[in-house]
């Protein structure tokens, strides 16, 4: 499957990564984590990360990559 992955910390949040995979024929996707032991706390810093970076408006796309390559073909 070609992708181009990226990975980097968000400094404002320990336990923040936010990773970004171009997929070829498909698109790009921004997949923002928190990692924690409240999940109440991770979830209010992850809404925040999606804000700051700009996706909090952004559709959900909850599909594997495999099948979105399926379901795209090839660009």
């Amino acid at each position: 499957m070609p992708t181009t992955p990226t990975s980097c910390q968000h400094r404002p949040h320990p336990g923040a990564t936010v990773s970004t995979d171009t997929i070829t024929g498909v698109g790009d996707f921004v997949e923002p984590e928190v990692i924690g032991t409240d999940s109440d706390t991770a979830a209010r810093a992850a809404a925040h990360v999606e804000v700051r970076i700009e996706v909090s408006r952004s559709p959900v796309v909850d599909l594997p990559y495999c099948d979105l390559m399926m379901n795209n073909g090839p660009a």
